[in-house]
């Protein structure tokens, strides 16, 4: 990946190359395009000196609060004929479907949760419990999976980066 002109000094380099771990052409992509955010940020925070913001599921919650008080406040009057909405809507799962397809998707929550789970160092039987995943070991259907267990090992991965 070619590092823009106005980055070179800021990187030390002129190209960034890495790794994807596949072979897959669909799964390179995706992971990918997950890099290649990370760097958009990277740059992005350099340039305009911000850092990105992790909210709480409060924070989150008061936003779609205000969000909807907004809209309410917006359409009181005249909120419009219902299947307007429906197709507002339907357009907004089209575009979301565009941008990564219901298949990726799953792939790249199972994708991103195993990496989380790799930095917090949760036991790799404990994500496969989680991820619904069989044992490759005799020994793995030995004991049971208890839900205490799963959850204290969730509760372990930060908050999730909304920007």
């Amino acid at each position: 990946m070619a590092v823009p002109a106005h980055l070179i000094t800021f990187m030390g380099k002129r190209e960034i190359k890495f790794s994807l771990g596949t072979a897959d052409p669909d799964l390179a992509r995706i992971r990918f395009q997950g890099e290649n955010a990370k760097l958009e940020r990277l740059w992005h925070e350099h340039l305009n000196g911000r850092q990105h913001v992790m909210l709480s599921q409060r924070q989150i919650s008061a936003l779609a609060g205000e969000f909807y008080r907004e809209m309410v406040a917006a359409h009181r009057d005249d909120p419009g004929h219902p299947l307007h909405w429906e197709l507002v809507l339907k357009q907004d799962r089209e575009k979301i479907g565009r941008r990564v397809p219901l298949i990726r998707r799953k792939i790249h929550m199972r994708m991103t949760f195993s990496s989380l789970a790799r930095h917090v160092d949760m036991h790799v039987d404990i994500q496969s419990i989680i991820q619904g995943h069989a044992g490759d070991k005799v020994a793995s259907d030995y004991g049971d999976a208890w839900i205490e267990t799963a959850y204290r090992e969730i509760m372990k991965i930060p908050k999730y980066d909304l920007k």
